[in-house]
């Protein structure tokens, strides 16, 4: 650290620097600096922690930029004992701060030449310090004085999200009995965290436009039929119409499924927080493409069952985009589509595909996955399917007369 506040004085208040960074990062430089300016070395992850969410690369580029118009320099002087207690593979560069011979007043440069001369090192000079041309001047914004027939104000953004988001209410009124597959939603399928999700305001995310159809066709997931909770089939198609034939997730600004903004929402708040916009984009895009091969309910059970550990580990995350990611994907290859952390959805029993694929101590095939299937509330010890029942509750849903 300085030991006076020439230095500093210098960088915070005449130093000729391009922008607010180069400030900021010159002002760091000189106070680590001597008051002539010299052995100014402190690191690269130093000047991170000062300026914040500035990265590595972007600390070097400025410095080499304002070596080059010559506000510092490489440090020549003999380095002082401090530095080189440092290891040697850890030490980082010494820099001369180069403050203009004119700036010090003659009392000022009487001290600072004394200081120089105790020191052993010879005094400043016009020649060796000279004055410093002025700061780049900083480049105009090339659409400054156009106007942009895309910028709305903050209010009507507001309103439309507040619009859109009334549109995607839930409804739990069932589905007619002209549709395909399960007339009600199933006992045991919950829709409460649908709904509650929709409460939450998103942060880091503009609602995207959704584009509905009018009489969307309800999804045939698997082998076995998908109960069409509210919303449910609408979403589900919306998302297959939203992917190419391939596979891909939807192009970026194309418009993303009504489903897939609602379990973005499922996710932990604290997670969804430290998502930035850009990030938010790619979450989505995997969750449109998950919505391709299962359900807006089978969806929504994953990422609360996997981000349930993460709701504690918060501070822990450095990348939260890919925390969401990892969340939201099957995570792992598997030819069998209904397969779901090795276990089938629609039997609950081990996938014998991912038996056969990994591998046992002794480097033969292991045998089938021993997983615990998800026990039904009904009838405890019974393995749950897809639709969120065990056999036992069709036979009872049979017996009493309800349509399977």
């Amino acid at each position: 650290m300085s030991s006076s506040a020439y230095p500093i004085i210098w960088a915070m208040k005449h130093a000729p620097v391009a922008d607010a960074l180069e400030r900021l990062i010159l002002i760091a430089m000189a106070d680590a600096a001597d008051s002539d300016g010299c052995n100014s070395y402190r690191s690269i992850r130093s000047h991170m922690l000062i300026a914040k969410d500035v990265d590595k690369s972007t600390i070097i580029r400025r410095q080499r930029s304002m070596a080059a118009r010559g506000l510092i320099r490489p440090d020549t002087t003999p380095p002082p004992a401090r530095y080189l207690k440092i290891p040697k593979n850890r030490r980082p560069p010494r820099w001369e701060v180069c403050i203009p011979y004119s700036w010090w007043s003659d009392a000022q440069r009487k001290e600072i030449q004394q200081e120089r001369e105790d020191r052993g090192l010879p005094p400043i000079t016009p020649e060796s310090r000279p004055d410093l041309p002025d700061a780049p001047p900083k480049k105009a914004r090339a659409d400054k004085g156009k106007p942009n027939p895309n910028r709305r104000r903050k209010e009507a953004r507001q309103a439309e999200a507040e619009q859109q988001e009334s549109d995607w209410g839930v409804s739990e009124t069932p589905q007619g009995s002209d549709s395909r597959g399960v007339s009600e939603t199933p006992p045991g399928v919950s829709l409460r965290h649908l709904q509650g999700s929709l409460e939450d305001t998103q942060p880091s995310f503009d609602h995207p436009p959704v584009a509905p159809s009018e009489e969307p066709p309800p999804p045939a997931v698997g082998e076995v039929p998908v109960p069409k909770g509210p919303g449910v089939a609408a979403d589900a198609a919306e998302s297959k119409n939203s992917r190419s034939d391939s596979g891909r997730p939807p192009a970026r600004g194309a418009s993303v499924p009504a489903a897939a903004v609602r379990l973005f929402r499922v996710l932990p708040e604290s997670l969804r927080q430290r998502v930035p916009e850009h990030g938010s984009r790619r979450v989505l895009e995997s969750l449109a493409a998950e919505l391709g091969h299962r359900s807006e309910i089978e969806l929504a059970e994953r990422i609360e069952r996997r981000a349930e550990p993460w709701r504690y580990r918060v501070d822990e995350v450095t990348d939260a985009t890919a925390v969401a990611i990892t969340v939201v994907r099957r995570g792992y290859d598997c030819p069998d589509l209904r397969c779901e952390d090795h276990v089938r959805l629609d039997t609950g029993q081990p996938c014998a595909h991912c038996a056969e694929a990994e591998p046992a101590g002794d480097g033969g095939p292991r045998a089938a996955r021993t997983a615990a299937p998800r026990p039904c509330p009904d009838h405890p010890g019974a393995p749950r399917r897809a639709d969120g029942q065990c056999a036992g509750c069709w036979v009872d849903r049979i017996a009493e007369g309800v349509p399977a």
